[in-house]
């Protein structure tokens, strides 16, 4: 993550920019994701600060009423002096302030503090849909995990995982390539198995794995009772 914006994790909601394309965060040719240019503190209204450099900040206000309303409000407080390289179009205002002055102004920005401590590449950031699980299909595989939905998590996630490598040749696509076109469709592994026609298949699979993970718990408990008696 950006290696500068970092210290206000967990005091304001910084995020990642989403490439439109791709429906994932911003990377680079080699796929690595971008830092300091495309990570932001996320304000009300659509309004984003940047790291510029070296200490500087930029906001970016996307509107040019409420940008200027802004900056009168800044100068009203006394702190004009602090407002640089003030830019305005038709439909926004950007300027700039160095970082140690942003306390200065920051009540003006109203920035976001739900969810302050999640990581801007938390995959918590990224754009979903709804499921395009109908609510029979919805019930029908929560039945099936229930049992471990709350006492073991992982387990559905290493199933999806392990589901992922056994139609990744059939899809023709690796696994890092199978989580790129999920994420692009912004649907959940699970969803993604519908959406590709693996329902059933997906299905068999989940209860063969929960069942014996119910068996092997049923062994240990009867293991114990052994031990206990």
């Amino acid at each position: 993550m950006s290696s500068y914006l970092s210290k206000y994790v967990g005091q304001y909601r910084v995020v990642a920019e989403i490439d439109q394309n791709t429906n994932d965060f911003c990377r680079d040719v080699r796929g690595n994701l971008c830092n300091d240019e495309d990570v932001y503190i996320k304000c009300k209204k659509g309004i984003k600060i940047f790291h510029y450099g070296r200490g500087v900040l930029q906001v970016y206000i996307p509107s040019k009423q409420r940008g200027n309303n802004i900056l009168k409000s800044i100068e009203e407080d006394g702190n004009k002096e602090l407002v640089t390289n003030i830019e305005r179009t038709d439909s926004e205002v950007l300027f700039k302030i160095k970082d140690k002055h942003l306390s200065n102004i920051i009540q003006h920005l109203n920035p976001m503090v739900s969810g302050a401590n999640i990581s801007p590449f938390s995959t918590k950031n990224l754009p979903k849909k709804k499921s395009i699980l109908t609510e029979e299909e919805l019930e029908e595989y929560r039945k099936i995990v229930e049992p471990f939905r709350i006492s073991n998590p992982l387990l559905i996630k290493t199933i999806n995982k392990d589901f992922v490598k056994k139609i990744s040749k059939r899809l023709k696509m690796n696994e890092t390539e199978i989580a790129a076109d999920a994420k692009k469709e912004m649907v959940s592994l699970r969803d993604y198995f519908y959406l590709k026609g693996f329902k059933e298949e997906y299905l068999k699979e989940l209860k063969k794995k929960v069942t014996e993970e119910k068996d092997k718990e049923m062994n240990k408990r009867t293991q114990q009772s052994i031990i206990n008696s």
